[in-house]
């Protein structure tokens, strides 16, 4: 085992992180340390999330600092993404712009907490492709050792303090419930009426991501699909309705509660289309 590997042992890094971080300072942090978190349901209404080369991403939108970000990412089973090609990149470049302004701050996996330097993804990967905003890393201010994305589309050392949005992955997309279901219907007034329904059980926690794109077997046969989520409730918590660069619609979001939750499938204004929703529920 190398010395970032063993550096990172612990059953949550990022809250190894925290720790190291606090014995320096000799305190510790504010409310201690969970090692077992429960996950965060203040961010289900901004989370967006799809599949991409067998891995699935969890887009969030709401700003936290990158040992946060790490935390969270752990607490669902995921990991802040580690980018290992060019291509990888662009694409995440696509989404990031999909979803926030161009040059909006994005944290990923990337650190040099353990040795000043020495960089190292979060979830162990070789650190092989780098993207660097010219004349970076430069540690210019003290304790810059988290990478963030976005930097001009590049990437830049930046206090792990800060606040950004973060991109969560999780790689073993095949070893999760992966169903799907086709509807077709028209008149819908933006999938607001006359939709195709469809429960999908989750428990509080779990990560669902549906759509007509973005996941392996979701695909839009005409017209332009649009997809809303209602929970247990019937309180709508999630919609969309052109994704993937295209007319097809990708949602996400992070389960607040047990309980079944629906999906409703409709088309763009009143006209009629079909498409196959595929979707995932786990971990």
């Amino acid at each position: 085992m190398s010395n970032e590997s063993a550096i990172w042992s612990f059953r949550s890094r990022a809250c190894r992180a925290l720790m190291v971080m606090a014995v320096a300072a000799w305190a510790l942090p504010s409310g201690g340390c969970d090692m077992d978190p429960e996950p965060d349901p203040t961010l289900s209404v901004h989370s967006s999330a799809i599949s991409y080369n067998g891995h699935d991403y969890l887009f969030v939108t709401s700003p936290k600092d990158w040992y946060s970000a790490s935390y969270y990412c752990e607490s669902i089973g995921y990991e802040l993404v580690s980018v290992n090609d060019s291509y990888e990149e662009s694409w995440l470049h696509q989404e990031q712009i999909a979803k926030a302004p161009y040059d909006t701050k994005w944290w990923i996996g990337g650190n040099d907490i353990p040795y000043e330097g020495t960089w190292a993804w979060n979830d162990g990967s070789p650190f092989t492709f780098v993207n660097w905003w010219p004349g970076q890393p430069d540690a210019k201010y003290s304790n810059e050792d988290c990478i963030v994305d976005g930097w001009g589309q590049q990437w830049n050392d930046w206090a792990c303090g800060n606040q950004a949005y973060f991109i969560c992955e999780q790689p073993n997309v095949s070893s999760r419930n992966l169903n799907s279901f086709t509807y077709e219907t028209g008149a819908t007034s933006n999938a607001t009426t006359n939709t195709y329904q469809y429960s999908i059980y989750a428990s509080a926690g779990q990560v669902v991501t549906a759509g007509t794109c973005g996941i392996f077997g979701g695909s839009v046969v005409y017209g332009d699909t649009w997809l809303r989520v209602k929970n247990p409730t019937g309180g709508e918590i999630a919609s969309n309705d052109d994704s993937c660069h295209g007319t097809a619609s990708n949602i996400s979001f992070v389960a607040a509660a047990t309980g079944n939750y629906t999906i409703h499938g409709g088309c763009y204004s009143n006209n009629s289309c079909k498409g196959t929703v595929a979707f995932i529920v786990g971990p």
